[in-house]
């Protein structure tokens, strides 16, 4: 008997997550796998803290300006596909889209709202969702696809049509699968 519960607890402990999780994607422009513009590293410390954001992306277009920052639906392969491959942003409750800090019932999952890019192209990230996630469940990114956009998200409070479902953001800039590490 004694060897059966022992052969149980070792066998959930193979299931078991181990955190922190960590993750990463490495970033491309739209329609290019020539060179990363830089790489964005995800951890999540235990199943209930949120997951940290942080990496540094250069030659970006340099003006001072900000841009929108989604996590989208779909994993792509950016030797064949465009970042339009990546589908729309990733929204598993089929909510509006709003602003990364809108409660979760306001927002898409993958809303992460804009990032800055200076006047020389660089955009340093430093950011905490609770939303997201890197371990199993609904709201997991792994093997989606985060996108950086040409203009800048407008919440979802915008007059265009796509201010509920984009935040008009515009055209995909760059792109990359983040993947679990």
């Amino acid at each position: 008997m004694l060897f059966i519960l022992l052969l149980f607890d070792f066998i959930a402990s193979l299931t078991a997550i181990l955190y922190p999780l960590h993750a990463k994607a490495q970033l491309y422009f739209d329609l290019s796998n020539i060179s990363t513009i830089g790489t964005l590293y995800f951890t999540q410390i235990n199943s209930q803290s949120p997951v940290f954001i942080h990496g540094t992306l250069k030659g970006l277009p340099p003006h001072h300006s900000y841009r929108g920052f989604h996590v989208h639906e779909q994993w792509i392969d950016r030797l064949i596909n465009s970042c339009t491959a990546a589908g729309p942003h990733f929204n598993p409750y089929n909510h509006s889209h709003g602003a990364q800090k809108s409660p979760s019932n306001q927002r898409h999952v993958g809303d992460l709202g804009n990032i800055l890019t200076d006047q020389n192209g660089y955009a340093v990230i430093h950011l905490t969702d609770p939303i997201i996630r890197l371990d199993d469940g609904n709201q997991s990114i792994i093997n989606r696809t985060i996108v950086i956009h040409q203009d800048v998200d407008d919440f979802g409070l915008g007059q265009y049509p796509d201010s509920k479902t984009t935040g008009h953001v515009g055209s995909h800039v760059a792109c990359g699968v983040i993947y679990a590490t």
